[in-house]
């Protein structure tokens, strides 16, 4: 039996605490939960295989020169969002008046900016 404090109310008195049971492995109910409990690793290897499969089909993709990702905004936007910037427009009013993200805004106005 383990000892722990009293409620606030009472700090002078000790309370006795049970220790926790575990679950039962014996009988059908252990097998249901030692299956439950077990189904996620049966799974991994099959998840690691997939993984695999993708990141290689990727870096072929890669090697035969496909460009990867979402394409990006063409150069007459680009130059609309420079111009807008140094008229002083903020970032989320040329945003919203060009129809793209705030991040595509910030990352030209990034590019823009020499890195210093």
């Amino acid at each position: 039996m383990h000892r722990r404090p009293a409620p606030a109310h009472d700090p002078g008195r000790l309370v006795q605490q049970r220790p926790r049971r575990q679950a039962a492995r014996d009988g059908e109910h252990g097998r249901v939960l030692a299956g439950q409990l077990g189904a996620g690793r049966r799974r991994e290897p099959r998840g690691a295989m997939v993984r695999e499969r993708v990141n290689a089909g990727l870096a072929r993709a890669r090697a035969q020169g496909t460009r990867l990702g979402r394409p990006r905004v063409g150069a007459v936007v680009e130059r609309r969002v420079r111009e807008l910037r140094a008229a002083g427009k903020g970032i989320e009013a040329v945003a919203r008046e060009l129809g793209v993200g705030v991040g595509t805004v910030q990352r030209i106005v990034a590019e823009a900016t020499p890195a210093g």
